[in-house]
């Protein structure tokens, strides 16, 4: 066996090998950048990077390898194993993870989390040692505002975005945490949603994701036309006129967006071209000739 740093290298049995629950209790979403990365780098051979692992078996890193190696049954691995508890475990994959950028903000926080119980009793049994807070089992807020800074430096995040993401699981529609585990939404943004109703979060969420899709067609429409130039007032007008010279030519179709838009057809436009070239008094109604 040699060693590599503070691991040392070894070959392990596929069935020896297994996710960290906290990780586990995550799902698919700690996997997928892992997943697409193995999936990528099938045909380079040797692999550049070991499995990271445990001595009880537990994977630090590599998962995407490892799935890998179950779909093709492959028997054995070759791994770093290190002497780790289960929470330096956790430790040491929230810091290879933070380094590789491997983990968004909001898995890591929820990971770093999984350590807030092990930190606050830590932090009683120290003041309790040094003569403070004795008898008592609960700790003070400016202990609890430090354990919140250690688990932020912990996830390498802002300190009020583990607040957010407390807030976040406690009161967050599942679908919203999806969308934070795979990167969609900010936390900000997660956070700002759950302040809402959770029966109405899914409904704004959505409503969003519309307005979003809606304004990307809106920007491929101009950007294949010239705008007019002209004031909202002309367009509406020359609309009303045509839909009474020709009812049934204004289609109107209702969105659950929070902004109104007009797409106006090239008939439309070249009279608006028409009309605004001539001095106001000379501006006339569309008639059905120029309609036709």
């Amino acid at each position: 066996m040699n060693s590599q740093e503070s691991g040392r290298t070894v070959v392990r049995a596929l069935e020896e090998l297994r996710v960290h629950p906290a990780v586990e209790e995550i799902g698919l979403g700690a996997f997928l950048g892992d997943l697409n990365q193995a999936a990528r780098s099938q045909e380079h051979l040797p692999p550049t990077e070991p499995i990271f692992v445990t001595q009880t078996g537990l994977i630090l890193a590599g998962f995407g390898r490892w799935r890998l190696a179950a779909v093709h049954k492959t028997p054995t691995l070759e791994c770093v194993e290190y002497t780790l508890s289960d929470e330096d475990a956790l430790r040491f994959m929230l810091a290879l993870h933070r380094r590789r950028n491997g983990w968004n903000p909001f898995i890591r926080i929820r990971l770093a989390l999984q350590l807030e119980r092990a930190l606050e009793q830590r932090a009683l049994i120290n003041m309790q040692l040094g003569g403070k807070h004795k008898g008592s089992a609960t700790l003070p807020k400016a202990a609890h505002i430090d354990v919140r800074e250690q688990m932020a430096t912990i996830a390498g995040v802002g300190s009020r975005n583990v607040s957010k993401v407390k807030e976040i699981l406690e009161r967050g529609h599942p679908r919203i945490i999806d969308e934070l585990l795979n990167g969609s939404i900010s936390i900000n943004h997660g956070h700002l949603l759950c302040r809402i109703p959770l029966s109405k979060q899914v409904e704004a969420l959505t409503e969003e994701y519309c307005d979003r899709a809606a304004s990307e067609v809106e920007r491929e429409v101009l950007s294949r036309h010239d705008l007019l130039g002209v004031d909202a007032p002309t367009v509406l007008d020359t609309l009303q006129k045509q839909e009474v010279l020709q009812p049934g030519s204004v289609v109107i179709q209702l969105s659950c967006r929070k902004r109104s838009v007009v797409l106006l057809g090239e008939d439309i436009q070249a009279h608006i071209r028409q009309s605004t070239r001539l001095p106001c008094h000379e501006i006339q109604a569309p008639t059905e000739e120029d309609l036709a």
